[in-house]
């Protein structure tokens, strides 16, 4: 289930049911970007603007592209992560896949078009999502890896078509996949 808190402060805080069938497969899975939050359910991907009485699932997009969300590891939803990348108007989610023990599969949703931008990005095991501004105040998405590295998604516009891959080759200020460059 999904609970909000209302009121001004601890005094006047009461928790009361959002929704009864849709909870949330982990804390760290919610972001709230332009009035929307989103999160992954058990359901899978899910939004809310707060005026409609049901959540949104995002496991079809505008164009009906059904998501298989059969291939993530829910035993380990847990450690899954989102973060919102402002600049290219999209949410990202890192999720287990199935058959591994860390979040594997990023999942890219434009939340401007209303659209999933790739099926999934398997470029690097992130074990974090953040969002930090840069020197002049841009908000980034910073990426923390499984050895202790951070990476930082630049805002670079993006034509719209669906990538997967994998590593092929990667430098100090790009990473070149099977299937496209990120």
């Amino acid at each position: 289930s999904t609970w909000i808190l209302v009121g001004d402060g601890p005094a006047t805080w009461e928790l009361r049911q959002l929704f009864a069938d849709v909870g949330c497969v982990g804390h760290r899975t919610i972001v709230t970007v332009e009035g929307t939050t989103y999160w992954w359910s058990e359901l899978g991907p899910m939004s809310w603007d707060g005026s409609s009485g049901s959540p949104l699932s995002l496991s079809r997009g505008i164009l009906d592209e059904a998501q298989d969300i059969t291939r993530y590891a829910p035993a380990y939803f847990g450690q899954a992560c989102a973060a919102a990348d402002v600049a290219n108007q999209r949410v990202v989610w890192a999720l287990p896949a199935v058959g591994s023990t860390r979040n594997s599969v990023m999942r890219p949703f434009h939340y401007g078009l209303q659209r999933w931008e790739a099926d999934a990005w398997e470029t690097i095991d992130a074990a974090s999502l953040a969002v930090v501004d840069d020197s002049t105040s841009t908000p980034y998405v910073y990426l923390g890896d499984y050895t202790g590295r951070l990476y930082k998604f630049e805002a670079v516009p993006r034509d719209g078509s669906h990538y997967t891959g994998a590593v092929t080759s990667a430098t100090s200020t790009s990473l070149t996949s099977s299937g496209a460059n990120f």
